[in-house]
């Protein structure tokens, strides 16, 4: 499905705007869906500030508001970005969270979210659209690199904290895996891969579709090979493991630990690199 003709899909994804305000965007059926399948149910803020900015700014570009489009449009006004079919889980050891936004750009926009954890922090990577510049500020002192794919380069930008790892990802078939669809984008920060895609969650089966697409990139970004070039997640009294989707858990988890223990977990969390420099580009 072309990026730039679904229209027809979304207003089939979209319920008629009846009932209660916080009803009036959820999907029929989905929540009992979900909840056979295990998954919790999140709320209305169920992201990351990180996952949560990341997605409203990708939702104004793609429906024409990004940053500096108001400036040139007085009269053009964009609303928060709020969440419904909001659910967490875990798929193959990934905390995961998965919901369907909608932002005010003349009219109520759709797009879905899928965040997923990573097994280590890995160094921040954007891989947004070509035409899609100014997202953050942080982004315009961060190198773009070119992959040997040309299609690729003509579509997307790939922009990363740490050129090498950035450079490796390129080199080990991440476009093909990105090149799969032609209308999401994805944030790599804090041990989480965020995705924004344009086309909306309708069903169970969307959202299982999309875990395993996402999953794939996060298995690319952050695969046993490109490890090195992350900190490894600590590990914490009781067995915890990070959940983005509650960090007051692994703050209560931090704060019971022993002297000894933030010691251990800070040795851990280094990062163990080799020298690379021979090999880098």
């Amino acid at each position: 499905m072309s990026f730039f003709n679904r229209k027809e899909h979304q207003a089939a994804v979209a319920p008629a705007a009846q009932g209660r305000p916080r009803d009036r965007f959820s999907v029929p059926g989905l929540d009992e869906a979900a909840a056979g399948q295990g998954w919790r149910p999140l709320g209305e803020a169920p992201f990351s500030n990180a996952a949560n900015e990341y997605a409203h700014e990708v939702s104004r570009w793609m429906y024409g508001a990004g940053r500096g489009t108001t400036s040139q449009n007085p009269g053009l006004q964009v609303g928060h970005t709020t969440y419904r079919n909001a659910y967490g889980g875990d798929l193959a050891g990934r905390h995961f969270i998965v919901a369907n936004a909608w932002t005010s750009v003349r009219e109520l926009r759709a797009v879905s979210v899928c965040a997923l954890g990573l097994p280590a922090i890995m160094p921040s990577l954007w891989i947004d659209f070509r035409l899609h510049y100014g997202l953050f500020g942080i982004i315009h002192a961060v190198t773009e690199l070119a992959s040997s794919d040309s299609e690729f380069d003509q579509r997307y930008s790939v922009r990363g904290a740490d050129a090498a790892y950035a450079r490796e990802l390129l080199d080990a078939g991440l476009p093909s895996l990105v090149m799969t669809r032609d209308d999401w984008c994805f944030q790599s920060m804090t041990g989480e891969l965020t995705c924004v895609c344009r086309t909306p969650f309708g069903s169970l089966d969307d959202i299982r579709t999309r875990l395993a697409e996402v999953s794939a990139v996060a298995s690319a970004i952050a695969s046993p090979q490109a490890q090195h070039y992350g900190q490894q997640l600590p590990a914490l009294p009781g067995g915890y493991t990070f959940d983005p989707s509650n960090p007051r858990a692994f703050r209560d988890a931090i704060h019971a630990m022993s002297p000894e223990q933030l010691a251990e977990m800070a040795a851990q969390a280094r990062p163990q690199r080799p020298d690379r420099r021979r090999g880098r580009r």
